[in-house]
C-alpha cells in the first residue's frame, strides 16, 4: 500500500497517430485520464502512491483492452491487544485479563504477557520500549504473537510487524506502561450524604463504598456495603 504503479501499454499493428486513456472504474462509470506516449508507440501513466484496490482498463482509438484488476498488499497491521496479569503475591490479588487494551497500568512487580492480535498472517515481530529495549515476539498462531514482561517503572512500547513477504510494519501506535501505587482502600460513606439528626428508635440507613488501590488491579465496579442501623441513646 502506498507504493508506486506505472502501467505500460502497447497498441499493436497501428501507426496512426491515437491518444490512449487510462480509466478507472467508478461504480458504473469510468474515470479517464490520459497516457503519455514515446517514440516508440507505447503509451504510460504513473500512480504516485495506490492506497486501495481498483480496476482498469485502457482505451486507444476505437480498441479497448480487458478489465484489469489491481489488489492492494499491507504488511500486518494490529487490530487488538489482551493483557494478562499476574500479580506479585503480597498484593493478594488474582491474575486477570484485560482484552482489546493495550496500555498496561499495574503495581511493580507485576508480570505481564501481551497478546497481539493482527489482521493477517504475520511471521515475526518485536516489541520495541522507549527505554530502548526489545522483546521479540512469539507467533503462537498465524494472527497471534504473545511476549512477557515484568512492570518496573514507567515505560511505553511499540509493536513492529513483519510477514513472510518482508513486508514490515514499524508500530505507528504507542501504548503506555504505567505502575500503579500501591495503597489501602479508600472507603467513603455514601448514605447519609451529611451530618443529621435521629430520634431514639428511628432507623437509618448507611451505604459506604470501598475501592482498592491500584485501581487497574481493583474490579470495574467499586465495593459497597449498605447496612441498616438503629439510632440508640
Amino acid at each position: 500500500a502506498g507504493d508506486r504503479l506505472t502501467v505500460q501499454a502497447r497498441l499493436v499493428g497501428n501507426r496512426a497517430p491515437v491518444i490512449a486513456q487510462f480509466q478507472v472504474a467508478d461504480g458504473d462509470r469510468w474515470r479517464s485520464a490520459d497516457m503519455l506516449s514515446d517514440k516508440s508507440g507505447a503509451f504510460a501513466l504513473a500512480l504516485e502512491a495506490v492506497t486501495a484496490p481498483f480496476k482498469y482498463r485502457v482505451v486507444a482509438g476505437t480498441v479497448t483492452s480487458p478489465t484489469y484488476d489491481v489488489s492492494v498488499a499491507h504488511a500486518p497491521r494490529v487490530s487488538r491487544i489482551d493483557v494478562d496479569y499476574t500479580y506479585p503475591s503480597g498484593l493478594g490479588l488474582p491474575p486477570r485479563t484485560e482484552e482489546d487494551s493495550g496500555d498496561i497500568y499495574a503495581p511493580a512487580g507485576t508480570d505481564v504477557r501481551v497478546h497481539i492480535f493482527t489482521d493477517r498472517a504475520a511471521s515475526s515481530g518485536r516489541m520495541t520500549l522507549n527505554d530502548g529495549k526489545a522483546i521479540e515476539l512469539t507467533a503462537d498462531k498465524p494472527t497471534e504473537l504473545t511476549a512477557t514482561l515484568k512492570v518496573v517503572d514507567d515505560n511505553s512500547y511499540r509493536v513492529a510487524l513483519a510477514d513472510r513477504e518482508g513486508m514490515s510494519n514499524d508500530g505507528e501506535t504507542e501504548y503506555f506502561i504505567r505502575t500503579l501505587e500501591d495503597r489501602p482502600p479508600d472507603v467513603r460513606v455514601l448514605k447519609p450524604a451529611q451530618d443529621r439528626s435521629v430520634t431514639r428508635l428511628e432507623e437509618v440507613d448507611i451505604e459506604a463504598q470501598a475501592s482498592c488501590i491500584p485501581s487497574a488491579a481493583a474490579p470495574r465496579k467499586p465495593f459497597r456495603w449498605p447496612s441498616r442501623v438503629r439510632a440508640r441513646s
